[in-house]
């Protein structure tokens, strides 16, 4: 059972590492974003970010913070993609695992 928490743990804190990596490594803002709501959800798929949280990791520059209405799109394709479920915003991401698992697809 430790060895499966120190396992999680060590995945939670590599996911953290690509959210803020730039350069080479850097990911597309969409992939982070969906990374953000896997790794942040609670039990009801929703993911609760801190104001800003997901502008800086958006952004292209390091340290920069992506503008809003260029993460707002983001979360709007995700959405339109079915990746994210309607509702989500930059505060609160609202993941589709669950809802599918449920049966519940709006």
């Amino acid at each position: 059972m430790s060895n499966d928490v120190f396992t999680v743990d060590l995945i939670r804190y590599e996911v953290f590492e690509l959210l803020k990596a730039d350069g080479e490594s850097r990911l597309h803002p969409s992939n982070k974003i969906l990374l953000a709501v896997i790794l942040l959800a609670d039990n009801e798929g929703v993911a609760t970010l801190r104001p800003k949280q997901l502008q800086r990791w958006c952004s292209s520059r390091p340290g920069g913070v992506a503008g809003l209405a260029f993460v707002r799109g983001q979360i709007a394709a995700l959405v339109e993609r079915g990746v994210l479920a309607p509702g989500s915003t930059e505060l609160e991401l609202r993941s589709m695992i669950g809802r599918r698992a449920q049966g519940v697809t709006a």
